[in-house]
């Protein structure tokens, strides 16, 4: 009898197996800020003037954050445009002479801070093409592109 109960148990013992279980979770970061709204408005200098005043314009954007912490840390960086002299140096190119350019500044404010959780927080972006810029300037159209990048 014992030699049958054993022959009856051997297939159950081999019937053991194993399984896998996928275990995942997610960890909000506790700054996750992002701009609202898909652009920035242009900034458009219009029509400028040799031995005029400065020329400012500026254009709004708006950042919120989230994340799980009460108050979140951001930070925003501009690139230097597409067509930069070098690092910090801005300018726009003429539309018809590709080897005349205009230089400007460009400012965002507040680049960084500390803001609460959930708040919409107002962003200007300004730029100022200073009538020295203006000295000995091709004639014509003029444009840049510059990228906004916000961090975390």
């Amino acid at each position: 009898m014992a030699l049958l109960t054993g022959l009856l148990l051997a297939p159950l013992a081999g019937a053991a197996g194993s399984s896998t279980v996928p275990v995942t979770a997610t960890v909000p970061s506790k700054n996750i800020c992002q701009f609202r709204g898909s652009t920035v408005a242009a900034l458009p200098f219009g029509t400028l003037s040799a031995g005029g005043a400065n020329a400012v314009v500026s254009a709004g954007l708006t950042l919120r954050c989230m994340g799980s912490a009460p108050i979140a840390t951001f930070l925003i960086t501009a690139d230097d445009g597409l067509h930069a002299a070098s690092v910090g140096r801005r300018r726009m190119v003429n539309a018809s002479v590709s080897t005349a350019f205009l230089a400007y500044d460009l400012a965002v404010t507040p680049s960084s801070a500390s803001v609460a959780k959930n708040v919409d927080l107002a962003i200007t972006v300004t730029g100022t093409v200073t009538a020295a810029y203006l000295e000995n300037v091709e004639a014509g159209s003029y444009a840049d592109q510059v990228t906004l990048t916000l961090s975390p």
